[in-house]
């Protein structure tokens, strides 16, 4: 294509302009001639070196036409490296000599280009373009390679050129700043630390100047002039890591903080609980006597005072809990009708005493078994009734409970605590959910508590993501309402729903043999007469802990084992971790079903993570027990499904809730052992004499322990004892077994506490045994013939 005059478009490129170095004018003419056909500019025409050098000079051309042979006595390749000294104008020569020593003598100017005299129109004219594209690539490269530099001096990240040797070939300015090494210096250095293979890694260095720092380096390979370099480049963190740093000490500090004042709390509930107990237990047999109305006022005057006092300590607990984020939530089945019964009971005495009424009304609506957590939303409607309770002098409280919405088989649920008692002020309303605060500081000196219930109630239920609000007519009364999404549960996955099939199909299993692992004796009678009793035909062998078990199940091929966890020589959990990893695989796959006294979420998944196929908890209902065997036997016939101890009945008055008041004056309450012997006073007994058998052998073995200040072990023996007292609800006994193993397991054992809390467990349990006996003595009169 032939390039276009700059007189005939207005889109058309500015003409070049040209300097024509030739010193026969002929042919200089010719040259010009065509030049300005072609639609460039001649700017003039220079015969010898002086003359063109004056002229590139005054003219500025874009390109020089060079004649090679100049006759003056500086040839056309000497003109131009004068010329090249303070320019670099594209010089394209014109020669009739084709000799490789003036090539080679040519090249040392870096022309843009050749012409051979004669030429034509269209070779000048490529020659001439091609000279000018040289040069403009050759600026537009100057001026991107000082752009790179630019960016690269001006980054913020030190930028290091570092060859396979490790020498440093390059370095920007933020890298000089960073190590804090002029940059001459640092060019030239062999690095000491590792880079190959090294993605990305952090780099501590120490300055010259005693300064420190921390850099964050990333390497990637490159060329550098032909030759594998590493690309390093280098974030200065040292800030980030110190701000990091100053967080991580903060968070330590709170941390400690908040051990600091858990462990207090923890202190205060001990230190106060443990003299309360006295005082409310004196308190109460002292009523029991006659006194004056006087005295009695007094009496009155201490229980409620001790009464008020708990109070605050379980609402301190029960907030530190809660501002830790050490509270947990539950999903599991649960009967709301069951939960608000349960919870009208429990207050029962507090309306009798007040003559007030409570009352529930639930959503016809609302499925009876939902999925959540019972036992928080238990705590959460007490708190609100409790409050309402106690503002309530006339009339009552409503608990009432409504259908909201349902999305699927999720339930929003509303719930609504209304009383007729002294009502709130509207000022006071919107600071009614703050620790510490009541209607009025009269309420406070009047009805007493902390004022932290609300706050409790109020945290509980957001932490579920739910909402409570608060409305109140001073002198008619208040409404407390919360909502919370509840799932739909099934009915047949509570305990009592499949009592009766479980029954059935474990009467027809027929060659089974159970490995029992269970270190006492008491628990080892009542599990196997629980087995027996249904189901003559399952054969039970029976291991003391864990090492023997683990030996039995290598000599015996069983097909269940009931594992107890806390066990002598080798627990529950080490048994089981030792069977999955290094039993051969026709017997590390045993069915293994936890037995344990500590029925909570942690407990359940540390059985779990320890390998076991299931667990139940103690004291172990019948029904329980079949169904857990079942599941595990029979995992096809049950859907797979696992018993949820959460859902169990409570075969111990004592431990079912909201029904943890004992009887005092009862030594001990045998309707455990009457449980599980169905009728069978033989059986009874036979109980009474492996239990005191085993509880004077624990107690033996406490007291050596004891005697040799081996206070871990005092804790270890106490622990095993506390379960025996539970079972038939020996409750001072229990006390003060938990008084001692929670002092001998603390970091400064009290010894002057502990042998008084030794002294008066053998004294009380001389006064125990006594009981004990005359009760066998009355059981076995019954039995002999009139």
């Amino acid at each position: 294509m032939q390039r276009q005059n700059p007189n005939q478009g207005t889109n058309s490129q500015p003409a070049a302009t040209i300097l024509i170095v030739e010193d026969e004018s002929m042919i200089a003419f010719a040259i010009k001639t065509s030049l300005i056909n072609l639609g460039y500019k001649v700017c003039d025409i220079a015969v010898e070196s002086e003359d063109a050098i004056k002229k590139v000079e005054v003219y500025k051309p874009d390109l020089i036409l060079m004649d090679i042979n100049l006759k003056d006595s500086v040839d056309g390749i000497e003109t131009a490296k004068k010329i090249r000294l303070s320019d670099d104008i594209p010089i394209v020569y014109l020669t009739s000599l084709e000799d490789d020593e003036t090539l080679e003598r040519a090249i040392t100017t870096d022309p843009s280009g050749y012409v051979l005299k004669p030429f034509k129109k269209r070779e000048l004219r490529i020659a001439i373009e091609i000279g000018l594209s040289k040069h403009r690539i050759q600026v537009e490269l100057k001026l991107s390679k000082a752009s790179f530099h630019d960016v690269v001096e001006k980054n913020v990240e030190g930028i290091l050129v570092i060859d396979k040797k490790g020498i440093v070939k390059f370095a920007n300015g933020t890298a000089e700043q960073f190590f804090g090494i002029p940059r001459a210096s640092l060019i030239g250095q062999k690095i000491k630390f590792p880079i190959e293979g090294e993605e990305g890694f952090e780099l501590d260095i120490l300055r010259t100047n005693g300064s420190s720092g921390v850099g964050e380096l990333r390497v990637v390979e490159s060329l550098w002039n032909d030759k594998p370099v590493y690309l390093v480049s280098v974030r200065d963190i040292t800030k980030r890591k110190r701000n990091e740093q100053e967080l991580i000490n903060a968070k330590k500090i709170a941390e400690d903080l908040a051990h600091a004042k858990e462990q207090f709390l923890a202190k205060v509930n001990h230190e106060i609980r443990t003299p309360m107990n006295a005082i409310m237990g004196m308190a109460h047999l002292l009523k029991t006597a006659n006194h004056t109305p006087k005295e009695k006022n007094y009496l009155n005057t201490i229980s409620q005072s001790s009464e008020n006092l708990l109070v605050i300590i379980n609402d301190l607990l029960d907030l530190s809990k809660v501002e830790a984020g050490q509270f947990t939530f539950e999903k599991t089945e649960f009967n709301l009708h069951d939960l608000i019964n349960n919870l009208i009971n429990s207050l029962t005495f507090k309306i009798v005493e007040k003559d007030i009424y409570l009352n529930s009304k639930i959503d016809n609506a609302i499925p009876p078994v939902l999925v959540g957590d019972p036992v928080r939303l238990n705590q959460i409607i007490t708190n609100l009734v409790g409050n309402a309770i106690k503002f309530t002098e006339k009339g009552g409280v409503l608990i009432k409970v409504n259908l909201i919405s349902k999305e699927s088989d999720h339930f929003k649920i509303h719930f609504a605590v209304s009383d007729t008692g002294i009502g709130i002020p509207k000022v006071k309303l919107r600071k009614i959910f703050q620790s510490f605060i009541q209607a009025s500081d009269d309420t406070n000196r009047k009805y007493g508590g902390t004022g932290l219930g609300l706050t409790i109630a109020k945290q509980l239920i957001e932490l579920q993501d739910g909402t409570i609000n608060v409305e109140s007519t001073v002198n008619k009364g208040s409404v407390f309402s919360f909502e919370l999404m509840y799932k739909i549960g099934d009915p047949r996955k509570l305990s009592t729903a499949n009592d009766n099939l479980s029954t059935v199909e474990f009467r027809s299993l027929n060659n089974v043999t159970i490995l029992l692992v269970e270190d006492n004796k008491i628990n080892q009678e009542v599990v196997t007469d629980l087995i027996k009793a249904e189901n003559e035909n399952i054969k039970l062998d029976i291991a003391v802990n864990g090492k023997q078990a683990i030996e039995k199940i290598i000599d015996t091929n069983y097909d269940l084992v009931l594992m107890d966890v806390q066990m002598p020589i080798m627990d529950g959990y080490e048994a089981t971790i030792f069977i999955r990893a290094k039993l051969d695989n026709s017997k590390k796959n045993i069915p293994i079903i936890a037995m344990t006294a500590n029925a909570t979420a942690a407990e359940k998944q540390h059985c779990f993570d320890s390998g076991m196929t299931d667990y139940i908890s103690k004291p172990i209902k019948p029904k329980t027990l079949y169904y857990a065997i079942l599941s595990a036997i029979k995992p096809a016939s049950n859907n797979g499904s696992v018993v949820d101890e959460h859902k169990q009945e409570f075969p111990n008055k004592h431990l079912e809730p909201n029904k943890q008041e004992p009887k005092t004056d009862k030594l001990f309450d045998l309707s455990y052992f009457e449980l599980f012997a169905k009728g069978d006073e033989k059986r009874v007994i036979k109980y009474i004499d492996i239990y005191t058998t085993e509880i004077a052998s624990h107690l033996k073995t406490l007291i050596k322990h004891h005697e040799n200040k081996a206070w871990d072990n005092v804790s270890r023996s106490t622990h095993t004892m506390k379960p025996h007292f539970n079972q038939i609800s020996m409750y001072e006994l229990e006390s003060l077994v938990v008084l001692l193993e929670e002092n001998a397991k603390s970091n400064k054992p009290d010894e002057l506490l502990i042998n008084t809390l030794v002294n008066q467990i053998q004294k009380k349990w001389k006064i125990t045994v006594k009981a004990l006996k005359k009760e066998k003595q009355k059981r076995l009169a019954l039995l002999e013939p009139n």
